[in-house]
């Protein structure tokens, strides 16, 4: 398998302002159906509750039902309700980001090395921006491990996950707020990507010394 590396770039600040403002404003939006909704689940649960204990009341057989499947029903009936309040808001959240345009998700790159150099594309969801190839020697140049930056087409990049901690202002960090989604392959870190090929590269050199060897002893 060729060796690869699928790596998140972090959004610039106004990027970063725009995605906020509109993950918080979707938020605000949301959180009324949210409260609604568990609302709805707390009295579904209890009404399943009071149901239950009803019906022991007037079947006394019902007693050793309950004390076997009790814990059962009840993660059973959680879990439904859980359900149902996921399919009332998922169908929001998707609505939200139609009428207030989501902000664009986080730019990708993609590197691969090869004999000559590394190979890379610059793309946003599935559209490439911006493809090349960099030497060997214009690898070590582009390249910052002290900062995880790499330059790019005329700009310096920076590798990082885009998370709701680097997003969102930190008095305004909540778990449930919206953040982008980003298929990471192994390390982000540059350092590392940099010895990997290193050793990618003496690897290359070693079979080409090999198949030398062979050549003039075959």
């Amino acid at each position: 398998m060729t060796e690869h590396y699928n790596l998140p770039i972090l959004f610039t600040e106004e990027e970063r302002q725009r995605y906020a403002a509109w993950g918080i404003k979707k938020e605000k939006t949301l959180l009324p159906f949210g409260i609604i909704a568990a609302i709805i689940e707390v009295l579904g649960v209890t009404a399943l509750v009071i149901y239950l204990l009803g019906v022991r009341s007037r079947e006394p057989y019902f007693s050793t039902f309950l004390s076997t499947w009790g814990n059962v029903i009840g993660s059973v009936s959680y879990w439904v309700t859980l359900a149902a309040m996921i399919l009332v808001l998922k169908p929001l959240a998707l609505l939200f980001d139609l009428i207030f345009k989501k902000p664009a998700d986080p730019k990708m790159l993609h590197l691969e090395p090869r004999e000559d150099g590394v190979v890379y594309h610059l793309s946003c969801k599935e559209k490439v921006l911006q493809q090349g190839k960099l030497s060997w020697e214009e690898w070590k140049q582009a390249v910052n491990p002290d900062t995880n930056r790499i330059y790019i087409e005329g700009q310096w990049l920076t590798i990082g996950a885009n998370t709701i901690e680097t997003i969102y202002p930190k008095e305004k960090c909540r778990p449930w707020l919206d953040r982008p989604g980003e298929k990471i392959d192994g390390t982000i870190q540059l350092a590392t990507i940099q010895k990997n090929l290193e050793g990618y590269r003496a690897s290359l050199e070693e079979k080409k010394r090999e198949m030398e060897w062979l050549k003039n002893h075959g």
